[in-house]
């Protein structure tokens, strides 16, 4: 019934805890495997899950960090009270062959830290109530063909450190409940022809560790609910051109770590609702242009920018260029370092 020995010893130490078990070691009673609801059997080495699907009524099945290289033979059919179903960091290859067709309890399937390398004709109909889908620490190199209009529920997708090289061809339609993507630590070099359409209800997009250059070109404007952009630590050297329309909800724009020396052509005036812009460790040294990526805005709230770790931070020309944005218009913009300390610091 189950085959592999660690699974099979697992689920003994289970059966063991029921008040009213007839099994043995050898001979599992179905009546007993059908009063687990719950199944963690992490860290124990199992290769093999055949005869998992004798466990019906599961609602949480945990089988990370295992040996396990194929979900291909599990027939999920029997398995469909499953809630969440985490299968991360072991050997699993492809998806192309699983048939998730009857797991509509699924809410959270966390595949990451295996071996996937595309979801190239993986068919995610019979998710419709999925949630949380996380597949980090794979080697997917891309999105092309990939299906996502079945994952209509899905708030959260994960694929950190993957290595997708472009999201030029990737179709997010069908996740109109999306709220948080994240493709940190990716190998994703250029933006500019990328449809970001069908993600209307986006809040944070993560595209932070990647080989970005330049914004120029790319189109935000389907992003309207997008409250957190991240691009810190990319190779960004420039803002020109860049155009962030669309982005009316946006109060949190991250460009850390990158390598922009000045805000030459930058535009910030559609942005009314940023309350946090992080310029913090560039190599911006000249406040040249600020006050022109910054005329116009209309700033509902407080936006604090930071400025820690630029050439020009602790200068007399950014006490000099802060003081006069901060006495002109736009008074509610405020600079970190302070206006009082940037020249010590």
């Amino acid at each position: 019934m189950i085959k592999d020995e660690k699974l099979r010893d697992a689920i003994w130490e289970e059966i063991m805890q029921l008040s009213d078990y007839t099994s043995t070691l050898e001979n599992f009673k179905v009546e007993d495997l059908r009063k687990i609801e719950v199944l963690n059997v992490e860290h124990v080495g199992i290769k093999n899950l055949d005869g998992i699907e004798n466990l019906v009524n599961l609602t949480e099945l945990y089988l990370g960090n295992n040996q396990v290289k194929s979900i291909e033979g599990v027939n999920f059919n029997k398995l469909n009270k499953l809630v969440y179903l985490f299968l991360s960091y072991n050997q699993i290859k492809g998806l192309s062959r699983v048939d998730f067709s009857n797991l509509n309890n699924l809410k959270h399937l966390n595949l990451s830290g295996n071996q996937i390398t595309s979801l190239k004709g993986v068919d995610f109909s019979g998710l419709e109530n999925l949630t949380t889908l996380t597949l980090g620490n794979n080697q997917i190199e891309s999105l092309e063909g990939t299906d996502f209009s079945n994952l209509n529920s899905l708030t959260t997708l994960v694929f950190y450190k993957n290595e997708i090289k472009s999201l030029e061809k990737a179709d997010f339609r069908g996740l109109y409940n999306l709220k948080i993507l994240n493709f940190e630590r990716n190998q994703i070099g250029d933006l500019k022809n990328v449809e970001f359409r069908g993600l209307d209800g986006l809040t944070y997009l993560n595209l932070s560790g990647n080989q970005i250059g330049n914004l120029k070109g790319v189109d935000f404007s389907h992003l309207k609910a997008l409250t957190h952009l991240n691009f810190s630590g990319n190779q960004i050297e420039s803002l020109e051109d860049a155009n962030f329309q669309g982005l009316d909800s946006l109060g949190e724009l991250s460009l850390q770590m990158n390598r922009i020396e000045s805000l030459k052509g930058a535009n910030f005036t559609t942005l009314d609702n940023l309350t946090n812009l992080f310029l913090t460790v560039n190599q911006i040294d000249t406040m040249d242009w600020f006050k022109n990526a910054l005329s116009g805005l209309k700033i509902n709230n407080i936006l604090t920018i930071y400025m820690y770790g630029n050439p020009v931070t602790g200068s007399a020309e950014y006490d000099m260029v802060t003081a006069e944005i901060k006495g002109g218009e736009n008074t509610n913009i405020e600079f970190k370092p302070f206006l009082s300390s940037a020249i010590k610091e």
